[in-house]
């Protein structure tokens, strides 16, 4: 019990520190912070497109390199890295793709592109992200 407060107040510290550094002066060292509040185990995948793009399943588990998404335990933190010049470019988003573990197991990985089945995507602006300070919490609300 002891161990998990430690880690916890690790955790806190860890995030508060990294949150104050996510301002206007936002630089390439900063990560966006992804918080898991859904109950459940999530699976998540981030890319940096222009607005003609949007990241989708096919994307996931097609595109990108094995080992892809990453997953995130229930009330779990996830420190993403994106490439930060190109986000700052005009027309530029973040784009993050959640699945739940229930929808992992409910749907196959075939399924999940033909059908375009995810739990919830986020396309954020460099100003949405400001305006976050950051920190994206996902609920396991749609």
């Amino acid at each position: 019990m002891k161990t998990i407060h430690i880690f916890t107040i690790l955790c806190f510290f860890s995030i508060l520190t990294t949150a104050m550094t996510c301002g206007d002066d936002f630089d390439e060292s900063c990560d966006i912070i992804i918080t898991n509040k859904s109950g459940d185990n999530i699976y998540i995948q981030s890319f940096v497109f222009d607005d003609t793009t949007t990241l989708t399943p096919m994307h996931v588990f097609e595109r990108f390199e094995p080992g892809y998404p990453y997953k995130i335990e229930n009330n779990g933190v996830f420190h993403d890295h994106p490439v930060i010049d190109a986000l700052r470019q005009s027309g530029m988003k973040y784009q993050l793709i959640i699945f739940k573990q229930s929808t992992i197991d409910k749907h196959s990985k075939e399924e999940l592109v033909e059908k375009n089945i995810f739990d919830k995507r986020y396309i954020l602006t460099w100003k949405d992200l400001q305006s976050m300070r950051f920190n994206i919490t996902y609920t396991g609300k749609r």
